[in-house]
């Protein structure tokens, strides 16, 4: 990935996040996540807990990804 702004869109468990970023990238959206799971067991403080994720998209591409993400939002709510 460039070195164009990034920004967040999603929080949530590993799965749902991993989920979402699946469907954003079949619809032509790059994305990454940074989890604090992942970032402390790196650094070697992280327990067997699953913690939140963060989903970052390239700023140029949120009005596409925006709609996408509310359905999956309201998808979840359901």
């Amino acid at each position: 990935m460039s070195q164009e702004e990034l920004i967040r869109i999603f929080t949530d468990t590993e799965m749902t996040v991993t989920h979402l970023k699946k469907i954003l990238e079949k619809n032509g959206i790059q994305s990454m996540t940074k989890g604090e799971f992942n970032s402390g067991y790196v650094a070697g403080y992280a327990g067997p807990v699953n913690k939140a994720m963060d989903l970052f998209i390239f700023a140029k591409d949120e009005e596409k990804a925006k709609p996408i993400t509310e359905m999956f939002i309201n998808d979840l709510k359901k």
